[in-house]
């Protein structure tokens, strides 16, 4: 029995090759190469996504044993009579092999299950999710606002942008310069590793890696000259929250926004607002969603950018001498949004 495994394995193999790839320069434009066109794309379920996140597949990456996939699909058959038949073969094979579905950033999650009901949700939205992304606007000037991920180089200019923000309050409120503080030493923090803990994706960008990590994606908005214009955060967070008698299993936090002085009144906020709102839905298949944004009340602009995208105010507390504000918006499905 084991030979005649052994021989059957040489002939499947020998039809996977059958079709060698036919690649063809422009002096050899017959000459088939000898380079089988079958063989191993990856050697761990997060190498193969390593290779297709450096391909710019930026969208989700699943990985499932064949075996599992076809568990999905109606296709049973009685015991085989016999120990070494195609049907076990075939079995074998399944446990083998892997079946890896990749996306756009534009792709949204509930497509991809219907399309391969196998994906394990909770993995396929990890790993980087949107690191390549990039997209122009215009902005109300006219001059164009480039939206992308956070990168490596843009660092340094967060966390200037983020403490010249809330700088002008540091001595009527100590309280805010200990936020700040703490946040540059925490989430906005340049220390850290550029290998994202949860799934192993390289990054060359230490914030991205952390919001990445907690289910979530950090963008800065920069003009033609490379020069930040304002940065937001996104943070998925467990637990139950409930408002008008809407629960969530989970909800996203909104954090670090921050426009820089000299670009106020252009629309950079509602940009970069809009960029969580398109994130989290396509991240989401369960709704009611919850978007949450806290904010000191002092800061009017932060407050008029949630109040005016249907933001609503949830809750108000006193932390030292400030009052902070809690605004909520809530998705009852992603047609809310389109």
């Amino acid at each position: 029995v084991i030979y005649g495994y052994v021989e059957y394995f040489g002939h499947f193999l020998s039809k996977l090759n059958r079709g060698e790839a036919g690649q063809q320069n422009e002096t050899q434009t017959t000459k088939k190469s000898s380079q089988p066109s079958f063989g191993p794309f990856a050697t761990s379920e997060i190498n193969a996504e390593n290779k297709l996140r450096r391909c710019s597949f930026d969208g989700m990456i699943d990985c499932t044993r064949m075996a599992t996939a076809v568990t999905y699909f109606d296709i049973s058959r009685s015991t085989p009579p016999e120990l070494f038949d195609e049907y076990a073969a075939l079995n074998l094979h399944l446990y083998c092999y892997s079946i890896i579905c990749a996306t756009s950033s534009s792709f949204h999650l509930t497509d991809l299950v219907q399309i391969c009901p196998w994906v394990k949700v909770e993995t396929a939205i990890q790993g980087g999710r949107g690191f390549h992304w990039e997209k122009s606007f215009p902005s109300k000037g006219g001059e164009e606002v480039i939206l992308t991920s956070i990168k490596k180089d843009y660092q340094e200019q967060v966390r200037s942008v983020f403490k010249a923000s809330y700088s002008h309050l540091f001595e009527e409120y100590p309280s805010v310069k200990k936020l700040v503080k703490s946040a540059l030493k925490t989430d906005l923090s340049m220390k850290g590793t550029m290998i994202s803990k949860e799934r192993g994706c390289k990054s060359d960008c230490v914030i991205w890696n952390k919001y990445s990590d907690h289910g979530g994606a950090f963008w800065v908005a920069i003009d033609k000259s490379d020069s930040l214009l304002g940065c937001i955060g996104v943070m998925k967070k467990d637990g139950k929250y409930s408002t008008h008698g809407l629960e969530a299993s989970e909800y996203y936090e909104i954090n670090r926004l921050a426009v820089r002085a000299e670009a106020r009144g252009r629309g950079i906020g509602k940009i970069l607002l809009d960029a969580v709102v398109c994130f989290v839905l396509q991240n989401t298949i369960t709704y009611p969603v919850h978007i949450i944004a806290v904010t000191p009340k002092i800061l009017g602009a932060a407050n008029t950018l949630y109040s005016t995208n249907d933001f609503e105010m949830k809750e108000e507390k006193t932390i030292g001498k400030m009052l902070i504000r809690t605004y909520v918006k809530t998705y009852l499905s992603r047609q809310d949004y389109l």
